[in-house]
């Protein structure tokens, strides 16, 4: 199981003291995102009771079965989303019951969440990748269509721009990015056409910056890295060519933070992470270098940042990666926003064992005082924490 998404809005967080995860164990007023390993069919019927890892053995006695198997937790099965308190990491209110993978999730503005991913139904009807869950919980009835999953997701205004590996929109040609105006529902006319997956999006001022697998979008040159307007999706002359896939932003001011899969950014080396004007492209003289994990670094998905968050002075890392900023980090870092050194924070993700990938970090959000953690990792510091985590930022 795998937490892949965290979104949080307009929500207090409950007082947590320091960094320590035993106190913090649980995502505060967020969306979180299960990738169970299994999904769960739209048309399945609801059972009382699930496990979350494999059931190897079963006997009955009398009215009671008893189960074995590696799994650590039995409870009623939630699917792949949903809203927990900000007080006590509780489930709140009522979520749908989302079938498949959540990979991507933005707030609405409203108390709500757009949700994306490889998703084939969601509270008991077909799903085609894409959904609004309201504030309530409920489900909109607006049902988008996109021919694969949805793997990023970025809002401006009433437009929801769509980024991931599908090659149509609501039966329209839509390679890799879409959008969709939501005061209406409709797909809009915007479709800048990647030629390779597109693995991130933020939408800022006019324009979109896209980042993926692509080397081409439209008819322009752009490797792994490029800025549409958010009107036509028009190519824009800023060039930022990166030598392997992006897969994460991060934006303060001018200064666009760039993470993902890459040796160099504008043909100078940059080790997974870097950062870049916004306005112009010019590669800035931030430089944590992130150390990949050896001999891993031939493997594409062991060796990444996934995940950025800006919180204050720091930038928040997070991806599979065993240094950062010049220091030993295993899949976690702040470093500082300007000179890219790694400050004295290094919680220790695990478990790591000999011979195995160690833990990674897929997903990060800052959210007043509080910076949430969702990825591949069942201890923090030693202390038991299942795939997700809330440190507290005040000290």
């Amino acid at each position: 199981m795998t937490v892949s998404a965290l979104v949080s809005e307009g929500l207090e967080l409950g007082r947590t003291t320091g960094r320590t995860p035993a106190a913090t164990r649980y995502c505060v007023g967020l969306l979180i995102c299960l990738s169970a390993m299994v999904a769960v069919l739209a048309s399945a019927s609801i059972t009382p009771w699930s496990a979350n890892g494999t059931v190897l053995a079963m006997a009955r006695s009398g009215q009671t079965v008893y189960i074995g198997g590696t799994f650590t937790t039995v409870g009623p099965p939630t699917g792949s989303g949903m809203a927990v308190s900000a007080a006590s990491g509780e489930p709140i209110g009522s979520s749908p019951r989302i079938a498949g993978f959540v990979y991507a999730v933005v707030p609405d503005g409203v108390g709500g969440w757009y949700v994306g991913g490889a998703i084939t139904g969601i509270a008991g009807r077909p799903c085609g990748n894409l959904a609004h869950v309201l504030r309530d919980g409920s489900v909109e009835a607006w049902s988008p269509v996109l021919d694969g999953p949805v793997l990023a997701l970025s809002r401006s205004g009433h437009v929801l721009y769509v980024g991931g590996y599908f090659h149509s929109a609501n039966g329209k040609s839509r390679e890799m990015v879409a959008a969709f105006d939501m005061c209406t529902g409709r797909l809009t006319p915007w479709a800048p056409q990647a030629n390779g997956l597109v693995r991130a999006l933020l939408a800022h001022r006019g324009s979109v910056f896209i980042g993926g697998d692509f080397t081409l979008i439209g008819s322009a040159d752009r490797s792994h890295l490029a800025k549409v307007t958010a009107d036509s999706g028009r190519v824009e002359p800023w060039v930022c060519d990166a030598n392997s896939a992006v897969a994460a932003f991060a934006l303060s001011n001018d200064t666009l933070y760039v993470g993902g899969y890459f040796s160099s950014l504008q043909a100078t080396t940059r080790e997974l992470i870097g950062a870049v004007n916004a306005g112009t492209g010019a590669l800035l003289g931030f430089d944590p270098v992130g150390i990949p994990e050896p001999p891993l670094e031939t493997s594409l998905e062991l060796s990444r940042v996934a995940a950025l968050a800006i919180s204050g002075g720091s930038l928040y890392v997070g991806g599979h990666f065993i240094g950062m900023g010049g220091q030993a980090r295993i899949g976690l870092a702040e470093v500082d926003r300007v000179t890219g050194a790694a400050t004295a924070w290094a919680p220790a993700l695990g478990p790591c064992y000999e011979g195995w990938p160690t833990p990674t970090v897929r997903t990060l959000a800052v959210l007043g005082a509080g910076l949430f953690v969702g990825g591949n990792f069942s201890t923090m510091d030693d202390l038991e924490q299942d795939y997700a985590a809330r440190f507290d930022l005040r000290d």
